[in-house]
């Protein structure tokens, strides 16, 4: 069986007319060149971030001047205190938050958000 099957006329015209052009995309103002971005060194469970890791280990590896001890913002309004390694760097800016606060001792959780460019175990990565 043959079946031929028309396009109604007004579609022809549509065809004709140049297609609207596209909204750019947004930019993301995360981190446009990843690449371009200086290399963070990488993050695993063990060395600087093992689990019996201190914030005054932190100072000894990477500087009293890119580790600080202060709030940081856990969700809306809601503060804690953890250690912040490149707090000024948003590529290379970490948060530790710690299981024994008085001691800042013994990770309970580390953050790395966009853009920061950290790679954790197996590679994963902002």
């Amino acid at each position: 069986m043959f079946c031929v099957v028309a396009a109604p006329a007004d579609a022809a015209k549509k065809a004709d007319k140049p297609a609207k052009p596209a909204e750019p995309m947004a930019q993301d103002t995360s981190l446009n060149n990843v690449k371009d971005a200086p290399k963070a060194p990488s993050l695993a469970c063990e060395g600087s971030f093992a689990k019996d890791a201190t914030h005054a280990k932190l100072v000894t590896e990477f500087g009293t001047k890119h580790v600080v001890f202060k709030d940081v913002e856990v969700t809306s309004g809601v503060l804690t205190k953890a250690t912040v390694i490149f707090d000024d760097d948003p590529t290379r800016r970490v948060v530790i938050y710690w299981k024994d606060d008085k001691a800042r001792a013994k990770p309970a959780s580390i953050s790395i958000e966009a853009p920061s460019t950290w790679t954790g175990p197996g590679g994963v990565r902002n």
